[in-house]
């Protein structure tokens, strides 16, 4: 009877202890979904996170080691075909040009945000089955912040994944940068406002910002506009040009500037300008549209810093506003050193330029300017043979809108061939 009691009793007691077990562990969870989610829910309102989904994240952490580094992951799937432009892990063997040195508290900073570890393991393979599964769609990647707290910020395939707090700490010193820049470039200090902006660039490699972002895209502006931050919104006022009448404004452009209408059509609307990718316009267009251009050490810099890292240069040359720079290189400021063949049906079809549309005539003349600089910086990477190679012509095929052989590209001479029509541009603009 004794025994029994007691077996009655410890059954009891274990019943008791599995029942206070399985509560605890669901408080636990409650309190950690509640938790995460609120995270979440905060990375959104602060613009860190867009059009979150309804998804959990410890739906993937189960498969995530917590000392791996997703980005890292990311990284390593580029060869299969997944665009990722994850954070550079090793600044000794990746510097940025010009061979920058870091600092101790830099390098410790960027461990410490990007993280850095050698094995994969097991979760290699849970990754590339999420991305299998998911087709590359952006909503994944939401899934793929771990437990330890990594948020994402998404633009298009362009992941960045940083914990909050150092996020928000190294945007506010960028921020602080382009102010001095600024301040650099008003009082003449050519060389501390190009330093200022490599120190910009390199925060905002450690975000892992595109070229498209907006961090990036107002030092841009900053950086070629400076000191004349007013000056194309006054000349807008002063056109008496409507922003919003399309066609008035391109029938006036048309007029004063004598430019063939080819290739253009009444349909095109500002609309569907604003809605064309920001790559095609945003780096050269901040670089376009200005009326004062900074020394060419900074312009040439800017554009180095840019492309080079982010290997964009074929996104550049697909630019409408490239193929305009071209058009407007025919004057003697080019060298004789090589010949490159533009067809003029490219040229003449991607005029259309929507901060063109705004300008006077004195201002047009004051950016062809950068227009000059702008080839002749891009005309100098393709002599150099940067970031663009012939298995990059599929995106200038489908710009070009016909078929361009492979064998037309070579070495760093870039050319194209359509029936008879071409268009010779001299290389390298030559600095005064």
């Amino acid at each position: 009877m004794f025994k029994k009691n007691s077996l009655l009793e410890m059954l009891i007691v274990d019943f008791l202890l599995f029942f206070l077990l399985v509560l605890v562990h669901g408080v636990i969870i409650y309190i950690s979904g509640s938790n995460l989610q609120t995270s979440l829910n905060k990375a959104k309102s602060t613009g860190l996170l867009y059009d979150l989904e309804e998804v959990r994240a410890k739906e993937v952490c189960k498969d995530l080691s917590p000392k791996e580094n997703i980005a890292e992951l990311l990284k390593s799937y580029r060869a299969e075909g997944w665009w990722s432009a994850a954070l550079w892990t090793d600044v000794s063997q990746k510097k940025i040009e010009g061979d920058i040195e870091w600092s101790k508290e830099e390098k410790k900073l960027f461990y410490k945000v990007s993280g850095k570890f050698d094995k994969y393991g097991k979760n290699k393979e849970a990754i590339k089955n999420i991305l299998k599964k998911k087709q590359g769609t952006i909503n994944l990647l939401y899934k793929m912040a771990d437990c330890k707290g990594y948020y994402m910020e998404l633009d298009k395939e362009f992941p960045l994944f940083t914990p909050m707090p150092e996020l928000l700490k190294i945007r506010e010193t960028a921020e602080l940068m382009q102010v001095k820049m600024l301040v650099d470039i008003r009082e003449g200090k050519e060389n501390e406002a190009f330093d200022d902006l490599r120190k910009m660039f390199r925060w905002n490699e450690m975000l892992n910002y595109r070229a498209s972002s907006t961090l990036l895209g107002s030092m841009i502006r900053i950086a070629v506009n400076g000191i004349n931050l007013d000056v194309t919104d006054k000349l807008i006022k002063n056109s008496n040009l409507s922003n919003n009448n399309l066609d008035e404004l391109l029938k006036q452009l048309i007029k004063t500037e004598k430019l063939e209408y080819e290739g253009l059509t009444s349909s095109l609307n500002m609309e569907r300008l604003l809605q064309q990718d920001i790559i095609k316009r945003g780096i050269a267009s901040e670089l376009e549209n200005r009326s004062k251009t900074l020394p060419a050490k900074i312009m040439y810099n800017v554009f180095m810093y840019i492309i080079k890292p982010l290997n964009n240069i074929e996104r550049i040359f697909q630019n409408e506003y490239f193929y305009v720079l071209i058009k407007n290189a025919k004057q003697p400021v080019f060298t004789l050193e090589k010949e490159i063949k533009i067809p003029r049906y490219f040229i003449m079809s991607n005029i259309l330029l929507p901060d063109m549309l705004k300008i006077t005539k004195q201002a047009y003349i004051e950016r062809n300017k950068i227009r000059l600089a702008i080839v002749k910086i891009l005309l100098k990477m393709y002599k150099n043979k940067i970031g663009f190679y012939p298995e990059n012509l599929s995106e200038l095929k489908n710009a070009a809108g016909y078929d361009v052989p492979s064998d037309i590209m070579k070495g760093g001479d870039f050319y194209y061939k359509k029936m008879d029509k071409t268009y010779e541009l001299k290389t390298l603009y030559e600095e005064k």
